[in-house]
């Protein structure tokens, strides 16, 4: 079957006004459904395409930090019982690697930590200042009682990564995760200065707020900005080809077919269920009803979504994975709307 339903969905959305471009990618069993761009890379300018890359915000917590974190496993560098303590100094000695990819450790959501950065801090200093502070952030409830998605944790995550590895988490995804890379200031360049970057709206958490232009190339999350743009939660770019050849190598490793990125057991570790209901180990799971993914996906989908209007699902029983990006304008409740319909169409469409 085609994917037009899914394609005329996304068109009419961004003719619509959700965000000025976007692209739309769907895979299925390896090989590309669907690839589509449309709109323009901002207001006012020309159109986007393909090769046009934007900010995926918190996709980087499964295509960056999740992954890492598979392969730390994986290598035996840590367990997920471990006390984050043991990497990162000033995390509470009850709180887990486990508790950290399933965001049941009991940090916040978010705090602003970037405002306790003073501007003449070098981004080394304001990074280790940032991951100090989101370790040692007092926890708002007890581990494994509740599930709160959290920034904090996948910052510290990202840190205690980093230690694991010893490598800043920029070089470790440049060189295991192809595609999609960090634009990292505290590394002596930053790379793919050629690509044509979608700029990105400084997008308000209130929905009253009005957006402020960040410069192109620049993460729009202020902690990641301002811990120099590579951390656990935030910082990735990105084509939506990219991310759909990353959710289908998870795929494939699934099926043991790509042993070589991850075994098929680690694959299992990091989908298996979260204690606390509601999540994979990193990943994100559809609600019962009000998903994103529009409540008709299977039960073993997982997945996760970006604030800045972008989101990655990938069903293992059908093969089926899609990816939409955009810079958004629009509002979250507008957001939601429209990824819903894009999720229904594609399933309906090709399922």
């Amino acid at each position: 079957m085609s994917a037009a339903d899914a394609r005329a969905a996304f068109r009419v959305a961004i003719d619509r006004g959700l965000a000025p471009g976007g692209q739309l990618s769907i895979w299925r069993d390896g090989a590309p459904v669907l690839e589509d761009a449309s709109g323009l890379v901002a207001a006012g300018e020309g159109a986007t395409s393909l090769d046009v890359v934007y900010d995926l915000a918190s996709l980087t917590k499964i295509l960056a930090t999740t992954y890492l974190a598979a392969r730390a496993l994986q290598y035996g560098l840590c367990a997920l019982e471990d006390a984050i303590v043991r990497f990162v100094p000033h995390a509470p000695e009850n709180v887990t690697v486990r508790q950290l990819l399933e965001h049941a450790a009991g940090y916040a959501a978010h705090l602003p930590l970037h405002a306790r950065v003073p501007n003449d801090m070098s981004p080394q200093e304001a990074h280790a200042l940032i991951v100090r502070e989101a370790a040692r952030a007092p926890l708002v409830c007890p581990p494994d009682t509740k599930i709160i998605y959290s920034d904090l944790g996948f910052i510290v995550l990202g840190a205690a990564l980093e230690r694991m590895f010893a490598e800043p988490i920029s070089a470790l995804v440049t060189r295991q995760a192809h595609g999609v890379f960090f634009r990292d200031v505290r590394a002596a360049s930053l790379p793919h200065d050629a690509l044509e970057y979608a700029p990105t709206a400084h997008l308000p958490l209130a929905d009253n707020e009005a957006p402020v232009a960040v410069p192109r190339g620049v993460v729009h999350d202020p902690n990641a900005r301002a811990m120099g743009g590579a951390a656990g939660h935030a910082g990735l770019f990105g084509t939506a080809t990219a991310v759909s050849r990353l959710m289908q190598r998870w795929l494939a490793a699934s099926r043991g077919d790509d042993d070589a990125w991850l075994r098929r057991e680690t694959v299992a570790t990091m989908w298996a269920p979260s204690r606390v209901p509601g999540r994979a180990r990193g990943f994100d799971k559809p609600s019962p009803s009000g998903s994103h993914t529009g409540d008709v996906w299977p039960a073993d989908t997982i997945g996760h979504l970006g604030f800045t209007g972008t989101s990655a699902w990938l069903s293992p029983s059908l093969g089926l994975s899609v990816v939409l990006v955009t810079n958004r304008g629009c509002t979250l409740a507008e957001l939601k709307a429209f990824r819903r319909e894009i999720y229904a169409a594609a399933l309906v469409d090709l399922a």
